[in-house]
């Protein structure tokens, strides 16, 4: 037997749903800081083209307004209002717009979680 099935052997039950409380909470901090970085990444450092123009009706995008137009008027494609719309924009905007959502939220827990600690 390692020191971890002993520990467990001899533990009480508080101890042991201890335990299990500190090994979940751990999991989540761990898949939430890989969630946030991901945003980070996409959203600051992403591989994607600047500008993808999409309009609906193409099945390939173009890097620019008048390439896009060009490619639906020679498909046939009619171009509705609103369009065409820059993707790799919207897509940007809404890493950034999660990444500093997810970051407000950290940051709140480790202002409030102390204070509330601190303050009886």
């Amino acid at each position: 037997m390692n020191f971890f099935e002993l520990y467990l052997e001899k533990a009480t039950n508080t101890q042991k749903r201890m335990i299990a409380s500190i090994s979940v909470a751990g999991t989540f901090v761990v898949l939430y800081a890989i969630f946030v970085i991901y945003l980070g990444v996409y959203a600051y450092g992403g591989v994607d083209p600047a500008h993808s123009f999409y309009i609906d009706g193409l099945d390939t995008t173009g890097l620019s307004k008048a390439s896009a137009e060009t490619m639906a008027k020679d498909r046939g494609v009619a171009i509705r209002p609103g369009y065409p719309v820059d993707m790799a924009h919207l897509f940007r905007a809404w890493f950034v717009w999660g990444f500093w959502g997810s970051m407000i939220q950290i940051i709140m827990l480790g202002v409030f979680i102390p204070l509330f600690c601190l303050v009886k």
